[in-house]
C-alpha cells in the first residue's frame, strides 16, 4: 500500500493518480544493489509499474516507515508494517483505487544446509498467522 503522513500531504498535496508520484518525494527501498523504484499499480485493469524518485533511500524497512511517519515523503509499505500507524492516524493510505492487490511477502535468512530451529519456527508462525488472515 502507498501511504504518507498527513503533514506531508498537507504540505505537498495528495496524488490522485500514480503518474502524479513523479512530482512527489518518494521514499525508496534498496535491496542489495537494487533500488525498488518501480512501484506496481493496477491502472485500466492492467498491472503497470510507475517509476518513483526521492531524496531518501534505505535498505531498512523500519527506517522507511519512520521517515514516512515523520513526513519526509510517500512510501510503499505492506499493511503488516504500517497497520498501527494507519489506525492511529500517523499515516494515511493513498492511491487505494490503484492498488495492485496482494503481493508476495518474502523472508530473507542466511543460506546453508542447516537451518536453525528458531528460523524454521519463525517461518512457520508467520505462515500460520498470515494464512489466518
Amino acid at each position: 500500500m502507498v501511504c504518507a503522513a498527513p503533514a506531508y500531504l498537507a504540505a505537498h498535496g495528495t496524488p490522485r493518480h500514480p503518474d502524479e508520484l513523479a512530482a512527489h518525494d518518494c521514499i525508496v527501498m534498496r535491496f542489495g544493489q537494487e533500488l525498488y523504484a518501480e512501484w506496481p499499480f493496477r491502472i485500466d485493469d492492467e498491472l503497470k509499474r510507475v517509476m518513483v524518485r526521492g531524496r531518501r533511500v534505505a535498505n531498512d524497512g523500519a527506517l522507511v516507515r519512520a521517515w514516512c511517519v515523520a513526513g519526509h515523503g510517500i512510501a510503499l509499505k505492506s499493511l503488516l508494517d504500517v497497520e498501527q500507524d494507519l489506525a492511529s492516524g500517523a499515516l494515511v493510505e493513498i492511491l487505494r483505487d490503484f492498488s495492485p492487490g496482494e503481493v508476495d511477502l518474502q523472508i530473507v535468512y542466511p543460506g546453508g544446509a542447516a537451518q536453525p530451529r528458531r528460523v524454521r519456527a519463525l517461518i512457520e508462525q508467520l505462515a500460520q498467522a498470515l494464512a489466518a488472515g
